[in-house]
């Protein structure tokens, strides 16, 4: 226990520093910073009421390398098979996720969810993975 009171004083301490150069700082007239507008045009993501954002319709490139064309459907969710309809279909799967599950920065052919729709004839994958998204 005697330990750990050192521990707590420094990082109340600290803790008391951050919040008090914070507020001098904006005293004097400091303002936060602000995320730059895109710069390679159109932001691929939308403000949502419900979500915060969600993907927007269209085909972007990607600011990667490489510039991968990511295309997003009316229903915010990306390009993920040849044909939107499969004769054998029995089932739906929704996959849900951040950039990882989105693909963001390869084309719609590499995402995983496109490749599992090749894969699994008889369901299809929805892919609704969003950037930011981490829940």
């Amino acid at each position: 226990m005697r330990a750990l009171f050192p521990i707590i004083m420094i990082v109340s301490c600290l803790a008391i520093v951050l919040a008090l150069t914070e507020a001098g700082l904006r005293v004097l007239g400091f303002t936060p910073r602000r995320a730059a507008s895109p710069r390679l045009g159109p932001s691929i993501s939308m403000p949502d009421a419900k979500l915060g954002w969600v993907n927007r319709p269209g085909t972007y490139l990607s600011p990667e390398a490489g510039t991968a064309a990511m295309t997003f459907l009316v229903d915010h969710s990306r390009r993920s098979w040849e044909a939107p309809a499969k004769t054998a279909q029995r089932g739906e799967v929704l996959v849900v996720g951040c950039s990882f599950t989105q693909g963001f920065g390869i084309a719609d052919e590499d995402t995983f969810s496109y490749l599992l729709n090749q894969r699994y004839r008889h369901l299809m994958f929805h892919n609704f993975g969003t950037g930011g998204y981490g829940t």
